[in-house]
This record gives C-alpha cells, structure tokens and sequence, in this order.
C-alpha cells in the first residue's frame, strides 16, 4: 500500500469574552469570539481586534476584554485534500497566481 503524505500545522487561537453595551435593549452583556493568534487579556491588539469585531454590528459598542484564553489544536488534512482546494502562489509575492 502506499503511502498518504499529510499535512499537519499546529494553529494557536484565543478564545475572547468581551464586555459589550447592547444599545437595543440598553444593557451590558458578554460576548464570546475566536480570534486567530495568540494574546494577553491587557493586549492592545486584541482590544483593537475585538473592538472591529463587536462595532461591526451597529447594535452593539466594545466596552474591554473581560478574558481572553489561548488554545493550540493540532489540524492536518492529506495531500490530495490539500490539492483539491489550494490555490497556486506567486513565490515571490505570496499572491494568488492569474488563472
């Protein structure tokens, strides 16, 4: 039998809880969102993040970072998978090629 090649990366996410002011009902509430990469809780990057993230619903303002909590998981898919759905990239630009 042959062998299946895989392809595995380990992806580190912090899980958010934000403070947020709902202006619907004109209450606090908390919110609970995945962002990619590894932060603090006293992070401005994250707050930064977060706050794009909250503000892009108009019913809803950031208040702070209440927790944030980083994971690693361990992904992997086979070569064939990988195939079926990679785009080809410029080496040098790291941009999609022009198909």
């Amino acid at each position: 039998m042959a062998r299946k090649y895989e392809f595995t990366r380990t992806l580190e996410t912090t899980i958010v809880k934000a403070l947020v002011f709902n202006k619907t009902t004109a209450e606090a509430e908390t919110q609970t969102m995945m962002i990619s990469g590894k932060y603090e809780v006293d992070d401005r990057k994250l707050a930064k993040r977060v706050e794009k993230l909250v503000e892009s619903d108009d019913n809803f303002k950031f208040i702070q970072v209440a927790d944030a909590e980083v994971k690693s998981a361990l992904y992997g898919t086979t070569l064939d998978q990988f195939m079926e759905i990679a785009v080809q990239l410029d080496p040098q630009t790291r941009q999609p090629l022009a198909e």
